[in-house]
């Protein structure tokens, strides 16, 4: 009885030390990005036996998993165990955002129809922009880049049609994965230029 009692004495000894330990560390090759994200999770030295909660309805029994956080959540709590029934022994925040997105004003006019666009973007945390090319939808397209993204110009030659404006984003950091395509249908409309008769009258 003695010698049970001082094994189980020093079974949570050893468990509070190895809790408390520098090496109880998860590595992450990422804790930030936008959705889908990729991350490779790599347990601490000195384990033998793994399980991983990456509070996505998902989990690992392998030391160095891979895994997609698909939807945005702010913040995943990844958390570590040696079996799924034991005590959590390291826990890591991983920070997923939604992609870029663009906003603009629907523009309607006669043609030849002259239109400016000063996109709103909004980007995640420590995400910038290196590039914006606008697709304007008729076959013209225009790159810009910091600090000057906007304005950009286009004029639409042909009436009575409706086109899709697209907004192609280079985003650094790269391995962020916040590159993104944001298309807007329906973001310019012309029209044929309606003349109105001129009658004279008699002097």
């Amino acid at each position: 009885m003695r010698a049970f009692v001082l094994t189980k004495c020093c079974f949570f000894v050893f468990l509070i030390i190895w809790q408390n330990s520098s090496l109880a560390q998860i590595v992450a090759s990422k804790v930030s990005g936008c959705a889908p994200l990729t991350v490779n999770f790599t347990a601490p030295s000195g384990m033998t036996t793994y399980y991983w909660d990456f509070d996505n309805g998902g989990s690992s029994e392998d030391a160095t998993p891979n895994v997609v956080f698909s939807n945005p959540k702010i913040p995943y709590k990844v958390s570590l165990r040696a079996c799924k029934t034991c005590p959590i022994l390291s826990t890591i925040d991983i920070q997923v955002y939604p992609k870029p997105s663009v906003t603009i004003p629907v523009e309607k006019g006669c043609a030849p129809f002259g239109v400016t666009f000063n996109p709103a973007l909004t980007l995640p945390p420590s995400v910038t922009v290196t590039s914006l090319k606008y697709i304007f939808g008729d076959g013209n397209s225009q790159t810009k880049t910091p600090p000057n993204l906007a304005p950009a110009s286009n004029t639409y030659t042909d009436p009575d049609k409706i086109y899709t404006v697209s907004f192609e984003i280079k985003t650094s950091p790269v391995d962020a994965g916040c590159d993104h395509t944001v298309v807007i249908p329906g973001a310019v409309e012309t029209s044929s230029i309606q003349l109105n008769s001129l009658l004279a009258s008699p002097s």
